[in-house]
């Protein structure tokens, strides 16, 4: 009888791709369509995975390090312009991609901004 090596999970694939681009589970977990408690037990049960998952978030703490702009706030966006905000940890250095929420300014929201200062000249009307 024949044995086969067992196949990685469908999901494993763009779930590290993703955490590689944001450096953020949850945003990796919403991309590759899997619950994020379900990685945590799988990163805890299989060593191979953790390890992946360890180099995959270096990936992403390397890549922001150096290609993204800084915003008024003192947030940095992602460089794709979209609405994703990159935060810093305590060092100040880029960590990952979050969700921009309703208190965040997005970049198409700090465009918004300047086009309306630019026009009107008055900070609180362009608010």
């Amino acid at each position: 009888m024949r044995t086969r090596k067992p196949r990685p999970p469908r999901w494993r694939v763009p779930f590290l791709c993703a955490l590689r681009e944001y450096g953020n589970v949850q945003l990796a977990c919403d991309k590759a369509l899997v619950h994020r408690s379900y990685l945590y037990r799988m990163r805890k049960r299989d060593p191979l995975f953790a390890a992946e998952w360890a180099q995959a978030k270096a990936e992403a703490a390397k890549a922001f390090s150096g290609c993204v702009a800084a915003t008024p706030a003192g947030k940095r966006w992602h460089s794709d312009g979209s609405g994703l905000v990159i935060t810093s940890g305590k060092s100040g250095a880029p960590r990952r991609a979050e969700r921009a929420r309703a208190y965040r300014w997005t970049r198409a929201d700090e465009l918004r901004f300047l086009d309306a200062l630019a026009s009107t000249c008055n900070v609180q009307l362009a608010c």
